[in-house]
């Protein structure tokens, strides 16, 4: 007898999923596809806050190329922080004009 019962049960549940399936493709069939549409992202500066002010270069003295040297790119040095006196600190390269 339980076998019999369980092969009811078992079409009872078959085919409640099988309506629900019916059911919910039905439902799905209402809608219309999603279209993909990727645009490339708009990237806009971040606005200057009051404490991250360009620097002002006015104040530096002398003038650049002739007070002191231009680099293009960082040049090779015998310079080393590895016996200053404080660190973190602000240290100038004689053997680039200080800079």
């Amino acid at each position: 007898m339980c076998g019999e019962m369980g092969k009811a049960v078992l079409r009872a549940l078959t085919g409640a999923l099988l309506c629900g399936l019916v059911s919910d493709a039905a439902y799905l069939q209402q809608y219309d596809p999603y279209e993909h549409h990727y645009e490339q992202a708009v990237i806009r500066p971040k606005p200057v806050r009051e404490h991250e002010k360009p620097q002002d270069l006015r104040n530096v003295p002398g003038t650049p190329g002739v007070d002191f040297p231009i680099y293009h790119s960082v040049p090779d040095t015998s310079f080393s922080c590895d016996h200053v006196p404080v660190r973190p600190g602000m240290y100038a390269n004689v053997e680039t004009g200080c800079q």
